[in-house]
């Protein structure tokens, strides 16, 4: 899918209301299985509830998450290493997220709590019926990691040159600095580029021979328009009308989800 739109800088404030007390509830680890809903229970107090995952090779796990509440915003989850250090805290405006993964163990940490509502707050229901429904899974996909991010515009130099009918595909592991990974094209002439894209947790551009972003309108024509941003996400085909010059198909994690995995061919 191709979004284009002017710069949006998004502000949300979630406003996390304290329940009486502040009790927090520590439950028992479960172990997840791949592809299968765990359903889970939120009460008025917090609760935190650790999801075991065992990972035995590289890949990416896509992480998806549901409540009654729909009302509220999604789940609460982190990402937490084998020794339950938190490593990640995706989004809570997206309902699944994806995250690059080695062979070890993980854990996923839902900590939320159910909103009574208006009928708690009157004192139709006590405390203890309180009670939300919630279930989360994890689907895991093996892929190999590709070529090594790099910080921007310093990939351009050593960036492969994509060929037509020729695949790739790789992971974006998470980093607190920015990351991208360089595909070089090559245009002879002006040129109508055709392309195929799967993408999770991660988004596609087109640069320069300098590694500046492009503009392109919705005929695939590259214009002139600083204030115009185009990406392509999820999973599609498209094309773009190139002038004679190089330039380069960038893959950068988008930044809700932090880190993901790709896959382009040139058609």
């Amino acid at each position: 899918m191709k979004k284009a739109g002017k710069y949006l800088l998004m502000l949300a404030a979630v406003i996390l209301l304290s329940a009486v007390g502040c009790i927090k509830v520590q439950a028992g680890d479960i172990t997840l299985k791949n592809g299968k809903w765990q359903k889970g229970t939120l009460t008025l107090n917090r609760t935190d509830q650790y999801y075991k995952i065992n990972i035995k090779q590289t890949g990416y796990m896509k992480v998806s998450r549901t409540r009654d509440d729909k009302d509220a915003l999604e789940l609460d989850i982190k990402i937490c290493d084998g020794k339950k250090i938190v490593i990640a805290e995706p989004s809570m405006f997206l309902s699944d997220f994806g995250f690059a993964v080695k062979k070890g163990t993980y854990y996923l940490l839902v900590s939320d709590y159910a909103d009574g509502g208006d009928a708690w707050e009157d004192g139709l229901i006590s405390d203890e019926e309180v009670k939300e429904n919630y279930k989360i899974k994890y689907t895991f996909t093996a892929v190999k990691e590709g070529r090594k991010p790099t910080k921007p515009r310093k990939g351009l130099n050593k960036a492969p040159s994509l060929k037509k009918n020729q695949q790739v595909s790789g992971l974006i592991f998470q980093k607190k600095t920015e990351q991208r990974v360089y595909f070089k094209y090559v245009a002879s002439a002006k040129t109508k580029v055709n392309f195929s894209y799967e993408l999770f947790g991660t988004r596609l551009r087109i640069a320069d021979a300098k590694g500046n972003f492009l503009s392109f309108d919705d005929k695939g024509n590259m214009i002139k328009n600083k204030n115009r941003v185009v990406w392509w996400e999820e999973k599609n085909k498209d094309f773009v009308i190139l002038p004679q010059g190089t330039y380069y198909f960038v893959i950068q994690p988008d930044a809700f989800s932090q880190s993901g995995y790709y896959k382009l061919k040139l058609l």
